[in-house]
């Protein structure tokens, strides 16, 4: 369903998201009317690009270990503290990471062998965060 109102004097409809979708022909000249929306638009759309970007380079160049690392750290930053509840199964860790079930228990033993982290139950507790975030910046090994 796509709702229409109006905003600031130029139509907008609702997308599929939830989010406004401008039409071109009214949102150009408000820009150029008000040219700290379009400063605000173009900080929004740089924002994304650079996580899209951070995204596509982390699958193309990173390891599974660094992403799976990656992975653990901003889950335990989006909880605010060391420990936190395993966000995901295996299962969905592998597919976000673009691999499988194993390879991410595999990971995760080595992290919990190297007294990185410690996990009980479906508690992750990151005990040496610095060790963590060298093997999520590790670069690959090139053969």
């Amino acid at each position: 369903m796509v709702r229409r109102w109006n905003v600031h004097g130029f139509g907008a409809c609702c997308g599929a998201g939830g989010r406004p979708v401008y039409q071109q022909e009214r949102l150009s000249p408000f820009c150029r009317q008000n040219p700290h929306v379009a400063l605000k638009v173009l900080a929004v759309v740089g924002r994304r690009l650079r996580h899209l970007v951070g995204l596509v380079e982390s699958m193309t160049f990173g390891s599974v270990t660094q992403r799976l690392a990656k992975m653990l750290l901003d889950a335990s930053q989006a909880a605010g503290a060391n420990s936190f509840d395993l966000p995901a199964t295996h299962q969905e860790f592998a597919s976000r990471l673009g691999t499988v079930r194993e390879v991410v228990s595999r990971n995760l033993g080595r992290f919990r062998a190297q007294a990185l982290i410690q996990i009980h139950d479906r508690q992750v507790e990151i005990v040496h965060c610095t060790g963590l975030e060298q093997e999520a910046s590790r670069k690959p090994e090139t053969a």
